[in-house]
């Protein structure tokens, strides 16, 4: 939210997220992520909700309900002149997996998405 304090900062420490209400991803994994992180130094992120996805999410950042924990690009081509995506320095990475079921017959737009998945990992 463009409004919010936090709106006027370019980057963003976790520690400053502390007692911020926190929208985030259900998978409690993602969770423990943030809240392990060594610059919380046993004080606890304000999870209030969570969300599957983030375009969901828009109108409770815009009403100030609260804000949201995401990934970079995941904003992408979407309408967010209200809302502003704050990295958090140092960055916090995690590793992604792909899987599908063995042995499935994948539709030619599947079989497109896995190449460039593919052309991506090789470069």
């Amino acid at each position: 939210m463009r409004r919010h304090y936090l709106a006027s900062k370019d980057s963003i420490y976790l520690e400053e997220l502390v007692g911020v209400p926190l929208l985030c991803s259900p998978r409690e994994d993602v969770q423990k992520m943030f809240q392990s992180h060594e610059a919380l130094q046993d004080r606890q992120l304000n999870i209030i909700g969570t969300y599957n996805l983030i375009f969901n999410v828009f109108s409770l950042v815009e009403n100030r309900v609260g804000s949201a924990l995401t990934i970079e690009g995941a904003m992408a081509n979407r309408n967010t002149s209200n809302v502003k995506f704050l990295p958090i320095v140092p960055e916090i990475s995690t590793h992604c997996v792909l899987v599908w079921k063995r042995n499935t017959i994948l539709s030619p737009s599947v079989n497109k998405l896995l190449e460039k998945f593919l052309q991506a990992f090789q470069a």
